[in-house]
């Protein structure tokens, strides 16, 4: 009986042969990937093939095929091996580039020098070539956190009826802040104004600033000044200026109460009547604190003069800031202001209280 040789492989051999080929190919793969991996002992005896990426703090972290990404304290290793070179840096300051195998009980790093031995527990760090080393992106994090920032503030709030009654009132204003890690300068200005029923009710114009620098933890030195104008009470200019020393009682990322005590003077000059000249004290408390839907800021301000303690003058606004929408340029302020004067010039009331919806602009 003839058999022909060149009948063609029936399809399921064909298959399975082919499968079996790819099942070896990739065990080969696998087998080469094991083979050239890094390779972390630990203390129980546990052996961790991947890639060590670093050691930083205690920790190091390995990337595997099979776990992702994984962090062993660096205390509970005896020993690693690396394929490629690293930079391993000593608590001393001495850097060595190179591959690390195991020699007895103590790691060999072979160098473009000769070969150095240490240990895993003076390992301080360890990075790879092209990356930042840990030490120097500390640096890196620290002169980026006391860089200082400038932000931007516009406001307005503008209100009017008619009908039974004619009124009208706005207030434009503007800050610029720049901040630091350890002070802050502060420059702000307003202007305000309202009518009712054709005669005008205020006309205020107001800039200042404020510079603060902490000199201890929690302790802080500042001056401030402002200049001006309130033509409805008769003050054609009026100039502040303080200085003392602040406290932070409570400064978190949630929350900051921050109080403040020095000294200050104020020059008044007053339509037809003597300029006022007047130093005396400086007493303020901020509260601000920063909420899931918003930021709650109070602020009360108490400036008595030295020849009279019965002369002062009190400062108080409580706002509750929202933001609009989910961006962080556009933000609406609700609040409540009042400036209360215990010796008010003629013809003037003691208290000016304000109530504000405020349509905020910020950026950076």
């Amino acid at each position: 009986m003839n058999h022909d040789t060149s009948a063609p492989i029936p399809f399921p051999r064909l298959a399975s042969g082919l499968r079996a080929l790819a099942a070896g190919l990739c065990a080969c793969l696998l087998l080469a990937g094991f083979t050239s991996a890094d390779v972390i002992e630990t203390i129980d005896g546990s052996r961790i093939s991947g890639k060590i990426t670093s050691i930083e703090d205690g920790v190091i972290t390995i990337e595997t095929p099979f776990a992702g990404t994984l962090s062993v304290k660096q205390e509970s290793v005896t020993a690693f091996t690396t394929e490629e070179p690293l930079y391993l840096r000593l608590p001393d300051g001495q850097t060595f580039l190179g591959t690390v195998s195991r020699e007895d009980d103590r790691l060999a790093v072979e160098t473009e020098a000769g070969r150095v031995t240490t240990s895993v527990s003076q390992v301080e760090s360890s990075w790879r070539i092209g990356e930042e080393s840990p030490a120097r992106r500390l640096l890196r994090e620290e002169a980026e956190a006391l860089r200082r920032r400038w932000a931007f503030e516009a406001s307005v709030d503008i209100a009017g009826r008619t009908g039974n009654t004619e009124s009208f009132s706005s207030a434009l204003g503007l800050r610029a802040t720049l901040a630091g890690e350890t002070d802050r300068l502060l420059f702000y200005s307003r202007i305000d104004f309202s009518e009712r029923e054709g005669e005008r009710t205020s006309e205020t114009v107001v800039g200042g600033m404020d510079y603060s620098s902490e000199f201890v933890e929690d302790w802080s030195w500042y001056v401030r000044s402002e200049l001006g104008r309130d033509r409805i009470k008769g003050i054609d200019l009026w100039a502040t200026a303080a200085g003392g020393i602040g406290r932070d009682f409570i400064d978190t990322r949630e929350r900051r109460l921050t109080g403040r005590a020095g000294l200050s003077y104020r020059y008044e000059s007053l339509d037809n009547r003597e300029n006022v000249s007047s130093p005396g004290l400086d007493f303020s408390l901020e509260h601000v604190a920063r909420l899931n839907f918003g930021r709650l800021r109070n602020f009360i301000g108490y400036v008595p003069v030295f020849e009279d303690f019965g002369n002062y003058r009190i400062f108080h606004e409580s706002s509750l800031e929202l933001p609009l929408a989910s961006g962080e340029f556009w933000r609406l302020r609700f609040g409540v202001s009042n400036d209360y004067n215990s010796k008010p010039p003629p013809g003037t009331k003691k208290l000016d209280t304000t109530y504000f919806t405020r349509l905020i602009l910020t950026w950076n």
